[in-house]
C-alpha cells in the first residue's frame, strides 16, 4: 500500500462511516454534526484489530493524503467543564499506539503524516467559552504535553469551531 487512506480503504472497509455517525452520542441519541464526509470509525477499527480487549480510541480518523494530515477526532456531547481529562488522555495515548501498530504492521511511515488530535465538545451558547469563541490556541483537558510528544498538534474546541474549520477545509472540495 502506498498510503494510509488506501490501506484502510482496502483492508478495513467495514470501519468506514460518515462523520455524522461517528459523532453519535448513543446514550442521548444526539448527533453532534451532520456531515456526510467519509471517515474511519476509529472505535470499530480498534475492535477489529483487538477483538479480545480494545484499547481506548478517538471516535473518528480523517485522513487527508494531499496534506499528509491525520485527524484523530473525539466527540464529547458535554460542556467543556464536564469532560473527564483522564479518559480523553487515555483515548489520545491508546489511539496513537493503535496508529503506530497499524503502520508498523503494513510497513507504512507514520512519520510521513502530521497527526492532529481533536477534542470536540458541546457548544454552550449561554456561556462565553473564550474571549473569541473560535480561538483555537488554547488546549484543554490536560493535553498540553501531548502536543509535540504524541501529536503534532492538539485542538480542543467546541462543535461550532470544528464545523466551521472542517466545512471550510473539506466539504467545499
Amino acid at each position: 500500500m502506498d498510503n494510509l487512506h488506501e490501506l484502510l480503504n482496502s483492508q478495513y472497509k467495514e470501519s468506514w462511516r460518515t462523520l455524522k455517525k461517528t459523532s453519535h452520542d448513543i446514550e442521548n441519541n444526539i448527533y453532534m454534526c451532520e456531515s456526510r464526509m467519509r471517515v474511519i470509525d476509529f472505535d470499530i477499527l480498534t475492535k477489529i484489530l483487538n477483538p479480545k480487549k480494545q484499547p481506548s480510541s478517538a471516535d473518528a480518523l480523517l485522513i487527508d493524503e494531499n496534506l499528509k494530515n491525520i485527524y484523530c477526532i473525539e466527540f464529547k456531547n458535554q460542556n467543556k467543564s464536564a469532560v473527564k481529562n483522564r479518559k480523553v488522555q487515555k483515548k489520545a495515548k491508546d489511539g496513537k499506539e493503535t496508529l503506530v501498530n497499524i503502520c508498523e504492521k503494513h510497513s507504512l511511515e507514520l512519520t510521513a503524516y502530521k497527526i492532529i488530535f481533536c477534542v470536540v465538545y458541546k457548544s454552550n451558547p449561554n456561556k462565553r467559552e473564550y474571549q473569541n469563541r473560535y480561538d483555537n490556541s488554547s488546549i484543554h483537558f490536560g493535553l498540553e504535553p501531548f502536543e509535540g510528544l504524541y501529536f503534532d498538534n492538539v485542538v480542543t474546541n467546541n462543535i461550532d469551531y470544528f464545523t466551521l474549520l472542517f466545512k471550510e477545509k473539506y466539504e467545499n472540495d
